[in-house]
């Protein structure tokens, strides 16, 4: 539910008057699910203040990898052609650049998301990011940004400026050291940043949320609120009242060992919440339960 969470924020704080993006790095678009519009990877406004994007950053890093290749191609078949008189070859040279792309770190796709992220971050247009992150490990990785990651891109900015290619490959990964400077500013910046994990009361749900946690804590990257979703009502159905009891018991076990956090609980809705008018009335709901608990 992290995403019908994700809308349902960005909905309250865009009708609060602030001018809000939305951005999704789940290459499921799940945006466009749940306002039930084509969203994409351009910005598309939702409605007054909202607008909202949706990221595919496996493509984008494609889109780098095969320019990175025509660019390397390039430059050595002028190299070939001037040295048929001269005799110089430099095969393996041209192979060892060639698949330094397919040997990239996990996590680079990730970097291309957050390229783009803060790009839109720096051109100020928008008083609030709602990041709708991926599933946990690719999370992880695009905010624990792994020196592997740097040690790679330093190793290619090295290699173009060795042949002095024409491009646009090593000015782009230049820019990409300094936005994991930035990104890693902002990550863990306590007055701009918060990180709020969404789960639901059962098993598996308890295990991720507190490994990510605690994660993220060694990261110093803030969490101050985890939203356990989807809890059963309360009702005379038997099957309900146990589901309860088993939920019950996950619940208390977040609220122990992630002490540190404010958690929410939200109960379970009836179908899925979908379009803005649905999303309205589930973010009025949402933000009665964190008064509730705030003022409590």
């Amino acid at each position: 539910g992290k995403t019908t969470l994700a809308c349902a924020t960005a909905i309250h704080y865009a009708k609060a008057g602030k001018r809000v993006l939305v951005f999704s790095t789940d290459p499921a678009h799940s945006l466009s699910d749940s306002f039930e519009m084509e969203i994409g990877d351009k910005v598309t406004q939702v409605a007054s203040n909202l607008y909202a994007l949706e990221m595919n950053a496996a493509r984008l890093f494609e889109e780098l990898r095969n320019e990175y290749k025509r660019e390397i191609e390039e430059f050595f078949k002028h190299i070939f052609l001037n040295s048929r008189q001269g005799g110089m070859s430099l095969p393996l040279d041209q192979k060892i650049m060639t698949n330094i792309f397919d040997l990239s770190p996990p996590g680079i796709d990730e970097l291309m998301a957050l390229k783009r992220f803060i790009d839109l971050f720096e051109e100020g247009k928008y008083d609030l990011f709602i990041l709708d992150t991926a599933p946990s490990a690719h999370t992880l990785r695009l905010l624990a940004l792994p020196d592997n990651i740097i040690d790679w891109t330093t190793l290619i900015i090295e290699l173009k400026r060795k042949y002095p290619m024409s491009g646009n490959v090593g000015t782009f990964l230049q820019k990409v050291l300094q936005i994991i400077k930035k990104a890693k500013e902002t990550f863990h910046d306590t007055e701009k940043t918060q990180f709020v994990a969404v789960t639901i009361p059962e098993a598996m749900g308890f295990y991720q949320t507190k490994d990510l946690v605690e994660r993220l804590q060694q990261l110093n990257i803030p969490v101050k609120n985890i939203i356990v979703n989807k809890m059963t009502p309360e009702s005379s159905c038997v099957l309900c009242i146990s589901r309860r009891k088993q939920e019950a018991f996950y619940a208390e076990a977040i609220r122990k060992e992630l002490s540190l956090c404010n958690v929410l609980f939200v109960p379970y809705e009836k179908r899925e919440v979908r379009t803005i008018h649905e999303l309205e009335a589930f973010s009025e709901h949402l933000f009665d339960i964190f008064e509730e608990k705030h003022n409590g």
